[in-house]
C-alpha cells in the first residue's frame, strides 16, 4: 500500500540477564578471550527485518553470523553489525541471514544488565 506506515510484527522476544553487554558495520580488535557476554540466537533476519535490543544500561550490542561468533568466542578479530549502545532501544539492520545477537560489557566485570531482543518483521 503506497504511503502506508510500515506494519511490524514481533517474531522473537526474550529477556536475558548477563554480566555487562557487547552499532555500524565494524571489525573488532582481537581480545585474549571473549569478555563476559550474553548471546541470543541463532535467529533468521529477513530482507526487511530489524533487530531491536532494549537495554537498561549502556553496553556493547552487535549481530554476528556463526563464523564471526566463533572468532569472537576465541578472542580473535571478527566482523559485526552494531557497537557501543548508550541509549535504548538499539536497532540493528544486518543483511538477510542467520545471526547471533551478542551483548557484552567489553571486559568490565562490574554489575549486571537486562536486555530484551526482538526481530521485527515488516509485513
Amino acid at each position: 500500500m503506497r504511503g502506508a506506515v510500515p506494519s511490524w510484527r514481533v517474531a522473537k522476544n526474550v529477556c536475558v540477564t548477563a554480566l555487562g553487554l557487547s552499532v555500524l558495520l565494524g571489525s573488532s580488535p582481537a581480545f585474549a578471550q571473549a569478555p563476559p557476554h550474553a548471546v541470543y540466537g541463532p535467529m533468521f533476519v529477513g530482507q526487511n527485518d530489524t533487530i531491536r535490543v532494549d537495554l537498561d544500561t549502556a553496553m556493547n550490542v552487535f549481530a554476528v553470523n556463526l563464523f564471526n561468533y566463533e572468532l569472537y568466542k576465541q578472542g580473535r578479530s571478527f566482523n559485526y553489525y552494531g557497537g557501543q549502545a548508550r541509549k535504548s532501544p538499539v536497532f540493528l539492520n544486518p543483511p538477510m541471514g542467520s545471526y547471533y545477537v551478542v551483548i557484552d560489557n567489553g571486559g568490565d566485570s562490574l554489575g549486571y544488565a537486562r536486555a530484551g531482543v526482538q526481530v521485527l518483521r515488516r509485513r
